[in-house]
């Protein structure tokens, strides 16, 4: 049986993708798809959303669905669940443990934080039968999706309720994430994170000699400017390990502007080593607004028909609110991947 991985990820905290991704698994049940799996980075799931209080959904999990979560979250669930194997790997909520859902109902998710354990869990789930595996994220913990198959992003009024400046910056993602792929040119350098100045100091002694620089951590954003003002690089070649590194620079606006200013001011060629492919964006018009008077917030919502046609035509992307429009249109996207 085939196998894919497929990623869920919120750019920020309710953009909805939690219930993008139930509406992925409600979907794939009423179509009796075999073999789903489950698992998340890092920690999600809560009752209510520890910033505003406002309420947030579970995960509801489906009978037969393979799952991987650490092992405190089996005792908050009220979804029944059969250990199948417990993992080494270890949380602030437990070990990772591997189970099948023997009886529907909610799930608190929290799975593996880096990389290297996500692709273990994977493997192991695998061996347990799950094919088509979901990994739920949000924006901060992407990292890992580097390896996935293709990722589903989940935005909305709760990054930025002004529409045109969500559309503007959602393009701009886009840029960053279409990223060429490119291999080193001449004498390549590699170089770790750039997170403080004594690295950046380090970085540039690296990069001036070379032809080429491959990041494969971190260049933070706040030193991306730096970067694209050096003329001691102009002409050279920078490639980071994955585009969704460059996401996790800083923000989304400043480091594209910092990457064209490398592009037309140094004539720099700017690339990515692979490449992630988005398969589809979910679009959701609610957001917490904040009253200062009373310090405490409200449900408010943009115009939904506004917000759906302005990020589908910036980022390009087949786009949907799975609220009003059930999940049938996204679903039909990620069956192309299987």
């Amino acid at each position: 049986m085939k196998r894919s991985i497929i990623g869920v990820a919120g750019t920020a905290k309710n953009t909805g993708k939690t219930t993008t991704l139930m509406t992925i698994l409600k979907k794939l049940k009423e179509k009796d798809a075999p073999a789903i799996g489950l698992t998340g980075i890092g920690y999600d799931g809560e009752s209510f959303d520890n910033v505003t209080g406002l309420p947030k959904p579970r995960i509801d999990v489906h009978e037969g669905m393979i799952v991987a979560v650490a092992e405190r979250c089996l005792k908050y669930g009220r979804a029944k669940i059969e250990t199948l194997f417990q993992t080494d790997i270890q949380t602030p909520l437990g070990r990772i443990v591997i189970g099948r859902v023997k009886e529907a109902g909610k799930l608190v998710l929290a799975g593996p934080v880096k990389g290297s354990d996500l692709r273990k869990v994977l493997d192991n789930m695998g061996s347990f039968g799950a094919g088509h595996t979901f990994v739920d994220g949000a924006f901060g913990r992407m990292a890992p999706f580097s390896g996935a198959d293709g990722i589903v992003l989940a935005t909305g009024a709760s990054r930025n309720s002004n529409i045109a400046a969500l559309a503007q910056e959602s393009g701009y993602m886009m840029k960053l994430l279409g990223r060429p792929v490119m291999a080193a040119r001449g004498r390549a350098a590699r170089f770790g994170s750039v997170l403080s100045e004594e690295s950046l100091n380090a970085f540039f002694d690296a990069f001036v000699p070379a032809d080429t620089m491959i990041v494969e951590g971190i260049l933070s954003g706040r030193f991306l400017q730096s970067v694209a003002k050096n003329r001691d690089l102009s002409g050279k070649r920078l490639i980071f390990d994955n585009p969704l590194k460059l996401l996790l620079a800083g923000e989304i606006n400043q480091t594209h502007a910092a990457l064209d200013e490398m592009e037309q001011g140094l004539k720099m060629e700017v690339g990515v080593q692979k490449t992630v492919k988005v398969i589809a964006v979910t679009v959701n018009p609610y957001y917490p607004k904040y009253h200062y008077a009373t310090r405490d917030y409200e449900a408010a919502f943009v115009d939904k028909t506004e917000l759906r046609s302005g990020i589908g035509a910036s980022m390009g992307l087949p786009c949907f609110d799975v609220v009003v429009g059930g999940g049938d249109g996204l679903l039909q996207e990620i069956y192309k991947l299987f």
